[in-house]
């Protein structure tokens, strides 16, 4: 009899309908693992297949945070294993159906605390469409089920119970130059947050932490940023390890400054009232 986990998982999705034959193997989880690579945490074990049913059972001796792996490509992740012991992979959280795991992997899904995809009456205010939303500065309203900034600075943010967090969304900037915006995170109040964003002039992402107004701690990876193009953004925070993927760039920082903070939202900053964002999520990823 195999003993079992209490699983708090996020979705490993359909290994129990994988076909027989497989190398599945668990790794103690990176960042450097999402989205879907090759993993690069510590190897913890090759799991057996179990009497050739396509179920795949590894023994550990601690408590881990694991990415598992399917014939090399990593299928799911930031699953935490509570005790010891045995488990068949079929006895984890199945989420969604991926019917053969080793053909057609996918991201372990995250579970979204808030979003928003900016549907409603154009002229909208931002806080009347969604009295979730709370401005430090700027304004916006919705335009064509999307949110249109009115502002050169503009922040705003949700307030959750999650500091570590993965948030998405998309931009597009219709000024010609000199803008900048993107992804606000664990602001601790209108002058104290971290920062994910784009940068026209320099053609730059960047994380940074803003204190008492002033940037500073400045991470920035060299990218092609032009006007008139749509950018999917997506900031995750875990720890003091942030990673910030722009369309196929990532940017990765340690940053120590802001590790507890719960409000996450949108910025502008020092540039052209003419950004638009849509689809805002942020998942929790524990």
């Amino acid at each position: 009899m195999l003993n079992t986990w209490t699983i708090d998982a996020i979705g490993i999705d359909g290994l129990k309908q994988a076909a027989t034959g497989h190398t599945v193997t668990v790794y103690e989880f990176s960042l450097a693992d999402m989205p879907l690579r090759a993993p690069n945490g510590a190897l913890l074990g090759t799991c057996t297949e179990v009497a050739g049913t396509g179920q795949y059972s590894l023994e550990l001796t601690a408590s881990k945070k694991v990415t598992v792996a399917v014939n090399g490509k990593a299928v799911a992740g930031l699953i935490g294993v509570q005790g010891n012991g045995n488990t068949a992979l079929d006895d984890w959280v199945d989420t969604s159906a991926i019917q053969d795991a080793a053909v057609t992997p996918q991201k372990a899904s995250f579970v979204i605390v808030e979003e928003d995809d900016f549907t409603g009456i154009n002229g909208t205010a931002l806080t009347t469409h969604n009295a979730k939303w709370s401005l430090d500065s700027g304004s916006a309203e919705i335009q064509n089920n999307q949110l249109d900034i009115l502002t050169t600075v503009f922040r705003a943010y949700m307030g959750t119970t999650k500091s570590d967090v993965q948030i998405s969304a998309t931009v597009r900037v219709t000024a010609s130059s000199g803008w900048q915006c993107g992804i606000m995170l664990r602001r601790q109040d209108a002058n104290n947050y971290l920062i994910c964003d784009i940068q026209e002039a320099l053609d730059v992402i960047r994380i940074y932490r803003v204190v008492a107004g002033t940037p500073a701690g400045i991470s920035q990876l060299s990218v092609p940023i032009a006007s008139d193009v749509t950018y999917t953004l997506t900031a995750t925070a875990t720890g003091s390890n942030i990673d910030f993927q722009v369309n196929s760039f990532i940017q990765s920082k340690t940053e120590s400054t802001f590790q507890t903070e719960t409000d996450h939202g949108l910025y502008e900053g020092f540039g052209n009232n003419n950004a638009v964002f849509d689809n805002f999520v942020i998942s929790n990823i524990f």
